[in-house]
């Protein structure tokens, strides 16, 4: 359709929910959105009675006496035991940032249910287009831009089709004079047809039915749809080209398979900046409210509950940036390959190596051991960086690899203005390492005694001896 959008908001349980929104439910003023700017946002959505009775009990009266509503009026559409109501969610944002005049109201039929003063100076909602308008707000989707191809496309689809119902069916011909019966043309298997051998005996033709030129110019508008669009038939069905599977050739194939959809590639990233600001604005609103705001994420080492109004860097100026996961190829020969050059090339590690290689589940057991004294280090790292826990390293890690690791997270976080306590508990983590490596060392050799001092050689008048000195004369 050309533009998604993503809705955040608090839910009924005072969390955090997002919805996907079709955009077609959403409206805006022609006249105040033609610079892609609107001031005002309406919200279609159909939904339960019981529900809205629920979360509005002071509307109750008002929602009872509503009538059903329907998404439109054809016949089948009443056909149904749902009981909903057609409600009108609209923003109007405030005209300065100190202004009161921006307003949040829910409306149904029968009447106003809520109405509050909105103080965002945005809408709670993310969008992104796929192409942007020369003017007004709604995006243009493949289906727009493609839609005079479409139609030329359309037009020689329907002549082929429409040739091949009239002209593309098997026909017999007879001789009139055979005298041939019709009665033996059908569908039964070993019929034997009697003919005059005088005269021709029947034939089955098949008359063409399109000139090859139809045909060529109907694949010549899908190739001109893939290359208006930037995008690959191979693309288009996950394939890759035969023989392109070294890292390298996969990483300038990406390279140059991307290029063309680099616009849209970054507004899918500014799609998840923008969502991420959204939604800790909606927590913090929450935990300003109730004063606490509690959730779980995942992590590497399994999941962890964070206490929202105890996270005190949000109440400073932050940047949210999007990266990607991981720059290596997801195909796992790629994969594979990329890793190898860098094993080969220095710039890893064969331990390094072995961690990012995410082997398969039948290799998956090995790697975890291999790998297991190097996320033992990490976790106990990230422990004294993150949440300020000490955990002593013992003699069962990978010492010189600790060694490494600790003086790297010392020199990271320091630089980011780590806090002292933290960076002492670094500071003792590698005071204990090095203490574990020399205790770790093997005992000095014992010293060599020191060789005595020669004795001379004994002198014998009774034996010649060369060392004797001459006898005088």
């Amino acid at each position: 359709m050309g533009t998604g959008a993503l809705k955040v908001y608090e839910d009924e349980n005072q969390k955090v929910a997002i919805d996907r929104v079709m955009i077609t439910d959403l409206f805006v003023d022609a006249n105040d959105s033609i610079n892609g700017e609107p001031r005002q946002l309406y919200q279609l959505k159909l939904v339960d009675r019981a529900i809205l009775i629920t979360r509005n009990p002071e509307s109750t009266k008002l929602l009872e006496s509503c009538d059903n509503s329907f998404p439109d009026t054809s016949p089948d559409t009443g056909r149904t035991i749902a009981d909903q109501i057609m409600v009108v969610e609209g923003w109007k944002l405030p005209s300065g940032p100190d202004k009161k005049d921006g307003r949040h109201t829910i409306a149904c039929v029968n009447g106003l249910i809520a109405d509050e003063v909105w103080e965002k100076e945005e809408f709670p909602f993310v969008f992104m287009n796929y192409s942007d308008p020369f003017l007004g707000f709604f995006g243009q989707g493949i289906a727009t831009r493609l839609f005079g191809t479409q139609l030329t496309l359309n037009r020689i689809l329907y002549t082929i089709a429409r040739a091949i119902t009239l002209v593309g069916v098997p026909r017999v011909f007879l001789d009139m004079r055979s005298k041939t019966p019709s009665a033996h043309n059908n569908n039964e298997i070993g019929v034997i047809v009697k003919y005059d051998g005088t005269f021709n005996k029947p034939s089955y033709e098949v008359a063409p039915c399109n000139a090859p030129e139809l045909y060529a110019e109907r694949d010549k508008l899908i190739t001109y749809g893939f290359q208006q669009e930037g995008v690959s038939t191979m693309q288009a069905t996950s394939t890759k080209p035969m023989g392109l599977d070294s890292g390298e050739a996969q990483r300038v194939y990406d390279d140059i398979s991307t290029d063309r959809q680099f616009t849209v590639s970054k507004q899918y990233s500014q799609l998840y900046i923008q969502l991420a600001y959204k939604i800790t604005d909606v927590a913090m609103d929450i935990a300003k409210r109730d004063g606490k705001y509690q959730t779980i994420y995942p992590n590497k080492d399994g999941t962890k509950e964070i206490d929202l109004p105890a996270m005190k860097f949000l109440k400073d100026p932050f940047v949210i940036q999007c990266f990607d996961e991981s720059s290596l190829p997801r195909d796992p020969a790629g994969r594979t390959a990329t890793i190898i050059e860098w094993i080969q090339s220095g710039m890893v590690t064969l331990k390094e190596g072995r961690r990012l290689m995410h082997s398969p589940m039948d290799l998956e057991q090995n790697e975890r051991l291999n790998n297991a004294s190097e996320e033992r280090i990490f976790k106990y790292l990230d422990a004294i960086v993150e949440d300020g826990k000490y955990t002593p390293p013992d003699a069962f890690l990978d010492l010189q690899l600790a060694q490494e690791l600790v003086v790297q997270y010392y020199n990271l976080y320091v630089a980011s203005k780590l806090e002292e306590k933290k960076a002492q508990m670094l500071r003792d983590w590698f005071t204990q390492v090095q203490a574990l490596m020399q205790a770790a060392l093997p005992p000095p050799m014992p010293a060599l005694p020191a060789p005595a001092n020669p004795t001379a050689t004994p002198v014998s008048n009774l034996l010649p001896n060369t060392n004797q000195p001459p006898a005088a004369a």
